[in-house]
């Protein structure tokens, strides 16, 4: 249950703090730490999902089975999980320069933003 309020609170962080960061073209070695720090909690949170039992519902039994949850979980939300952690703007900045800093991958986003 704590997990999953820190998750929230980073998604609500992102989802308000984005759009300023790329409206007012922010460019702050905090804010890239702090950006690729919470793109790693998402993804240890989907490493946790994999472990996370499904509740029961009125027709099933709570499912254990670590088969039928990676099952579960791979036809429901880790598709959509999976490109939200996705770094494209770093992957762009290392296919077209060839090297980068952590922090250079913001100008791809200010390219987006153009």
């Amino acid at each position: 249950m704590l997990w999953d309020l820190f998750i929230t609170t980073a998604l609500v962080f992102i989802c308000t703090v984005m759009p300023f960061h790329l409206a007012f073209d922010v460019k702050t070695h905090g804010w890239c730490v702090s950006y690729y720090l919470i793109d790693a909690c998402f993804f240890i949170d989907i490493v946790i999902i994999f472990f996370t039992t499904i509740p029961a519902t009125e027709t099933t039994a709570e499912i254990e089975d670590f088969k039928s949850i990676a099952k579960d979980y791979f036809c429901s939300w880790f598709v959509v999980d999976l490109l939200a952690i996705m770094p494209f703007d770093l992957m762009l900045t290392v296919i077209t320069a060839g090297d980068f800093t952590l922090c250079e991958s913001n100008e791809c986003m200010e390219l987006q933003k153009r």
